[in-house]
């Protein structure tokens, strides 16, 4: 039996977006080729799976209060939340939204808007969010998908493993954090111990990711997007570790909306690679664009 791309690729899409790509690939194995849609399909959609909360993730009889994994978002010494004190984690100055609640909604959000209140009359809109998903227990810690907006255009996302001790909390491992295309978390779950997730990807993330560096005629940052409205992609992760890449089949469409040199050659391979059935980027694919790219766009 004959496995083509296409037909990986239409099975993944069977899949949700982040189960672990070697069972969908085990499911691939099970399916004969078949020809592709003249339009290539699109990425699957990504989801995030809650499960039920646990009583570590409670405080006083509520779930734990989203500010708490507000503040910071990388994982690093002078960045990582530690010894986060779960009673003390909204300020006097944090207004809440009259409808805020801490109840879970049905796909297991917690979340509420909020303001600020600088005394004097000052502007208390409610133009600010937090927000988690619990998705489980790894390796005896609370696993969890944060997402928060500050009143601003950008929506960070982060997902990381927690210890809590007592009425403390601290991060003990951010594995992805970024804001939308900017490595922005697009779904998460817990699979049979694995934490599979994906990471919107910018150009400059995918070529980064495929093996590319920038070079003396060519600058990783600059001749390509890398803005957070420039999602090109979606890479699978499993424990951290990267298993493929999704490409969009939409954004290559769309012309570029900066001055990046190389940024129109990179969405015309983008194209013909969805055009020729080649949408889902795994193992040795990885190599293979990045070489593609430099080959076609820079060595040109």
């Amino acid at each position: 039996m004959i496995i083509t791309r296409k037909s990986l690729f239409s099975t993944m899409l069977l899949c949700t977006a982040l189960l672990s790509l070697s069972a969908c690939k085990e499911k691939a194995a099970e399916k004969a080729a078949e020809p592709a849609p003249v339009a290539a399909a699109k990425p699957v959609e990504a989801v995030i799976v809650a499960v039920p909360l646990p009583p570590e993730m409670m405080v006083a009889g509520q779930p734990i209060d989203p500010l708490c994994f507000q503040a910071k978002m990388e994982d690093s010494a002078e960045n990582a939340l530690q010894n986060v004190s779960l009673t003390a984690c909204r300020g006097d100055e944090i207004v809440l939204d009259q409808g805020a609640t801490l109840i879970p909604d049905a796909k297991g959000f917690i979340s509420y808007r909020y303001g600020y209140n600088g005394g004097g009359g000052a502007d208390t809109r409610i133009d600010s969010f937090a927000g988690y998903y619990y998705l489980g227990q790894k390796d005896g810690l609370m696993v969890v998908l944060s997402i928060m907006n500050g009143g601003g255009s950008g929506t960070f996302t982060n997902i990381a493993t927690y210890r809590r001790t007592g009425d403390t909390m601290s991060m003990i491992k951010s594995y992805a954090a970024g804001d939308r295309c900017n490595g922005g978390i697009a779904g998460a779950k817990i699979v049979n111990g694995v934490l599979t997730y994906g990471v919107n990807l910018t150009p400059m993330d995918i070529l980064a990711e495929t093996g590319m560096k920038s070079q003396y005629q060519f600058n990783l940052s600059e001749d390509v997007e890398s803005s957070a409205s420039s999602c090109f992609g979606v890479g699978a992760y499993e424990d951290g570790v990267l298993a493929g890449i999704v490409l969009s089949s939409t954004a290559a469409l769309a012309p570029p909306t900066g001055s990046n040199k190389y940024q129109p050659c990179y969405n015309a391979m983008q194209r013909d690679y969805i055009k020729q059935g080649m949408q889902t980027l795994i193992g040795r694919d990885f190599t293979r664009f990045s070489h593609a790219f430099q080959g076609r766009c820079i060595r040109r």
